[in-house]
This record gives C-alpha cells, structure tokens and sequence, in this order.
C-alpha cells in the first residue's frame, strides 16, 4: 500500500508491505551502503545492498528524511520519507566512483 499526505511544507510518503519484515536492531543501519536485511539474500541474490543507500542520499539531498519502521521478522514493513514541497535552493547531482556528491546553488 503506498500512501501520501501533506504536513505542514513536506509532502509524507509511506509504503507499507507484508514482507519478510524488518528486525529492530537492522533497521538503523538498513541505509548505509552495501548493507542487506537479514535473510534477503535467499529473496533476491543479486542485490548490492546500494538501493536504500541512495534512497536516503537523494531524499537527504533534497532536504527531506527516509526511515523504516517494522514489528519485526515476518510482520511486513512501513517505508516512510518526507520531500519539501518548494526546495529552497537548486542543486546538482553528481555520482563519481563510490560516492553521490550534490552540490547546492545559490541563487
């Protein structure tokens, strides 16, 4: 299910799902780069461990938050970030090696 309302000047998004679920103790360090949950290997073996990694770097970029909550393993998940509505500089985005950079314009 994903869901989205206005708060204040953010929009708030969520996704919540009835998957594997998320162990408190993963979720703090589920954003950082090369980092997998506990068991999504057996579901999905390609992965880097990249894409909530960027996630948080691009939603961050842009002056909002990203986070996880879960009951636990087998109890699903609810994704949650919050984007401003009217960012209040410009920027760029730029990806060299094993980093994301953005820089911020002023205007």
């Amino acid at each position: 299910t994903v869901s989205a309302k206005k708060e204040g000047d953010m929009i708030h998004t969520w996704i919540i799902d009835t998957g594997i679920g998320i162990e408190p103790h993963e979720a703090k360090n589920l954003f950082n780069k090369f980092v997998r949950g506990y068991g999504i290997a057996q579901i999905n073996p390609d992965g880097s461990g990249l894409g909530l990694y960027v996630a948080r770097r691009l939603t961050e970029a842009h002056g909002g938050k990203i986070w996880v909550e879960s009951d636990g393993k087998g109890k699903g998940s609810r994704f949650q970030f919050t984007l401003p509505l009217n960012p209040s500089k410009e920027g760029e985005l730029s990806a060299g090696g094993d980093h994301l950079q953005y820089t911020r314009q002023n205007r």
